[in-house]
């Protein structure tokens, strides 16, 4: 089931939105290791800084601290709002990493239906 089991908190700002799953060029405030294998955490990016209530959100299924995980997150860098899913390192790295809170664990029989 999907319970509240773990939240990972941290507190980044920059100016501009990159790629909130990006690899960053600093120490990671957290390592993948400390991740719970196989969950699927809600993550929370800062948007800009001077704007009030700017965020962003994505799901990352974290699988392990050797192959990372697989981002589920919708942009509109392009001006229309596209899915935007793949594999990723870059979960607890990212310098606008605001926070990460664990809202369930995933059976590996379960993973494809999150592809949908």
């Amino acid at each position: 089931g999907v319970a509240l089991t773990e939240t990972v908190a941290t507190h980044h700002s920059s100016a501009t939105m990159p790629d909130p799953f990006a690899l960053s060029s600093s120490e990671p405030t957290r390592p993948l290791s400390d991740l719970a294998p196989q969950s699927l955490f809600m993550v929370l990016f800062v948007r800009a800084v001077t704007e009030a209530n700017s965020s962003h959100w994505g799901l990352n299924l974290h699988q392990d601290a050797d192959r990372g995980g697989t981002k589920y997150q919708a942009n509109n860098s392009t001006g229309t709002w596209i899915t935007d899913h793949g594999t990723t390192k870059g979960a607890t790295e990212s310098d606008i990493l605001i926070g990460l809170i664990r809202i369930a664990d995933v059976d590996l029989a379960e993973r494809s239906r999150l592809q949908r």
